[in-house]
């Protein structure tokens, strides 16, 4: 999802990527009319990408995690699912002295979106699959999935999606003491989620993704350097959990409750 500038203004501890086992439970039980129930869920997504040194001479790579909370108004019938986001907050891991963040703006183009999966069967321990959807941020295709990303900053396609006077979408950069600014971005991620039924209120799985990006620019010369980074291809550094949860909460008490509603 993110483009990630970093530079390495003196030492920074290297990154240590969380891990997430998830594991398919032995129970079979077939799922009830009240067990994985429309309603309102929880979720969080986590994504976690190698980043290469940009430091002259660097040649070490670090792991940077980008974990999204989201509220979800989902709904099943029999084996269909579908459900559509609220995004609630997205944090990024600082690496090599830098950290990024998105803005609110950025966040709110991101809800609305609704994706459709389906079960294997309506047993606990049936295998839960999200196929592959396509997300565009600051860039428009007539065929998302195949379409060439931009490559020229005329590009007719780029387009100032999330309404802040700036072409793309909008990244946040802190370089700390060195100072900071914003990167303008076009955006595709391509992301596949499989897991399981875990117990009748939650699923458990891994995240597959692949993002590309185009950097259009950015508000001071010295961020405008391409980031080489590529999808950790750990299964365990890649996850989703969707917990059932009230129906009143809203995304200010998902994110409070954030660790005990997505604890193992």
């Amino acid at each position: 999802m993110l483009l990630i500038i970093s530079f390495l203004f003196g030492c920074s501890q290297p990154n240590i990527a969380e891990k997430y086992q998830t594991n398919r439970p032995e129970s079979n039980e077939p799922l009830l009319e009240t067990d994985l129930v429309t309603g309102q869920y929880a979720m969080e997504l986590v994504t976690t990408r190698l980043m290469k040194n940009p430091f002259p001479g660097g040649d070490d790579w670090q792991p940077v995690q980008t974990v999204s909370i989201k509220l979800l108004d989902f709904t099943r019938e029999g084996t269909d699912l579908r459900f559509v986001e609220q995004t609630c907050e997205v944090n990024i891991d600082e690496v090599f002295g830098t950290q990024s963040s998105l803005p609110s703006s950025f966040i709110d183009i991101t809800s609305g979106r609704e994706r459709t999966g389906y079960l294997e069967s309506e047993h606990v321990g049936a295998v839960v699959t999200f196929p592959k959807f396509v997300d565009l941020n600051g860039v428009t295709m007539t065929n998302p999935e195949s379409d060439v990303m931009p490559e020229d900053t005329e590009d007719q396609r780029i387009y100032d999606h999330d309404q802040d006077g700036n072409p793309g979408v909008t990244v946040n950069v802190d370089l700390g003491a060195i100072g900071g600014g914003e990167i303008y971005v076009a955006q595709r991620t391509h992301t596949y989620l499989q897991g399981w039924i875990v117990s009748p209120t939650r699923i458990e799985g891994n995240s597959d993704f692949y993002d590309e990006q185009f950097l259009i620019g950015a508000s001071s010369w010295f961020l405008e350097v391409e980031q080489e980074s590529e999808p950790d291809p750990d299964p365990l550094h890649n996850w989703f959990i969707i917990q059932h949860i009230s129906p009143d909460w809203t995304c200010e008490d998902v994110v409070r409750e954030k660790t005990d509603i997505f604890k193992p």
